[in-house]
């Protein structure tokens, strides 16, 4: 339908006195918020990526390549799940050859 906005699968019609007003723009904006958090109730994106990642270094992948397939610009999230990892291997460790439980 010519002069017609799509928007949630139907079809509204635009009048030719309609104007995009700083307010109009801001509730515009805050409906589509309220509606993609509704829709997007499931687990964060960071918990999948913190998953794989420790996954990809505790079966033994590289720092490197970890960097470049997830499209990490830097080695900052490198460093912050190594150190992650790192640490779970020490608890495992120690868990492992725990001088204490020997004695």
């Amino acid at each position: 339908m010519a002069g017609a906005v799509r928007t949630d699968d139907r079809e509204e019609p635009v009048s030719s006195d309609a104007s995009l007003s700083v307010t109009s723009m801001r509730e515009a904006r805050r409906s589509r918020a309220r509606r993609a958090a509704a829709a997007s109730s499931g687990p964060a994106l960071s918990t999948f990526i913190g998953s794989f990642a420790d996954s990809w270094l505790a079966a033994g992948g590289s720092a490197d390549d970890l960097m470049h397939i997830t499209g990490w610009k830097t080695y900052d999230m490198v460093r912050e799940y190594s150190e992650a990892r790192g640490i779970a291997c020490a608890h495992n460790a120690h868990a492992r050859l725990s001088p204490g439980d020997r004695i």
